[in-house]
């Protein structure tokens, strides 16, 4: 029945056919159904007209800019391939190509294609590949690597924030201040209003030591920023405040009460294991201790993140004199979760020398 209607259609529309082929394609896309689309696409693209063939450009470029995964990536490779078969002569598909090679782990040869595409797109349109490139290795804590990525693309397109963005923390996570420093001034005179710059800058200041413009940042960011972004800079405050051994446990508080806003589950460890840590430093070690190990025993059922749990209970440790139980719990962070715990040292200041000795003793 619907067929017939469709034919009855198409003889008092003669462009009825044509828009049904477009309709086709863009259902094939929304089901997966790469095979059936490649096929069909060799079929209707020579038929479609200029606005219906960018109507299924678009669609096909959303669907690669939503790849996560490289199991996506592989069968989002399908739809890349078909439209080179059809429209061979375009650089795009070649740029979707290299993106999606990134996220399959062959970079070599996304990296050759975007190399070849120098002269053929914009900037801006090779600099998105590169930074998606560098955003894949931060994600999986490589950040050298992410940083060469970044680089690249953040010199390709020197007003993208976002790029810029990453960069910073990329080279934060590498302890390379002057770095992050540097392009963090770049994107602060493109971005000055931007929290999320504001709360990336207090960590530079954290961890530079410049305690006191810390603080005022992160009252800046957790005033403007949603509850989620701004319970780091509650947090990075009780941080500071530790340090300082003033309002120390006020300041956990409010973290907590930001966390209880922001419905973040993974806080409330987070909020265990730093009132453990502060209770520890303010010499009621053995609540602390308890308060840490509470923590870690949430964390090992599945609750979060591990890593710094297990650093805060060694440092409770540390302070009423068990050195060889804080030694064991550090050994264990940095087998679990190894790669930013230098880096994360910095940011609590009352912890930088003794952590990092006892890191370097460890010879990470």
């Amino acid at each position: 029945m619907a067929d017939a209607i469709a034919v009855e259609a198409a003889t008092h529309d003669p462009d009825f056919a044509k828009k049904m082929q477009l309709v086709r394609e863009l259902a094939l896309l929304a089901q997966g159904r790469a095979d059936d689309f490649r096929a069909s696409i060799q079929v209707s693209w020579p038929s479609l007209c200029v606005d219906d063939r960018k109507i299924l450009e678009q669609a096909v470029t959303t669907l690669i800019l939503e790849t996560r995964s490289a199991v996506q990536a592989s069968q989002n490779l399908s739809y890349v391939e078909a439209m080179e078969q059809v429209d061979s002569t375009s650089g795009l598909w070649m740029l979707h190509r290299a993106r999606l090679l990134g996220w399959m782990e062959r970079e070599a040869e996304g990296i050759a294609i975007l190399n070849t595409l120098v002269n053929r797109l914009s900037s801006k349109q090779l600099a998105d590949v590169w930074a998606t490139y560098g955003q894949r290795k931060s994600w999986a804590g490589l950040y050298q690597e992410a940083a060469v990525y970044l680089e690249r693309a953040f010199g390709l397109d020197p007003e993208d924030v976002d790029s810029g963005r990453m960069l910073a923390i990329a080279w934060m996570m590498l302890e390379e201040f002057d770095g992050m420093d540097r392009v963090l001034r770049q994107i602060e005179l493109l971005a000055p209003d931007d929290l999320e710059l504001v709360q990336i800058r207090a960590q530079w200041c954290m961890a530079t030591g410049k305690l006191d413009r810390a603080l005022e940042l992160c009252s800046k960011a957790k005033v403007g920023l949603p509850p989620r972004q701004a319970y780091q800079s509650w947090c990075f405050s009780a941080f500071i405040h530790l340090s300082q051994n003033d309002s120390a446990m006020a300041m956990v508080d409010l973290a907590e009460a930001e966390r209880l806003a922001a419905g973040y589950r993974w806080g409330e460890i987070w909020t265990k294991s730093s009132r453990g840590v502060g209770l520890a430093l303010c010499r009621d070690g053995k609540e602390g201790i308890a308060l840490g190990e509470a923590a870690l025993a949430a964390c090992n059922a599945g609750g979060g993140p591990v890593g710094w749990v297990l650093v805060n209970l060694a440092l409770s440790y540390m302070g009423v004199g068990r050195q060889r139980e804080a030694e064991t719990m550090i050994r264990e962070a940095v087998h679990r979760d190894g790669s930013n715990l230098r880096h994360e040292a910095r940011l609590r200041p009352w912890a930088t020398q003794r952590l990092i000795a006892v890191l370097d003793g460890i010879k990470l």
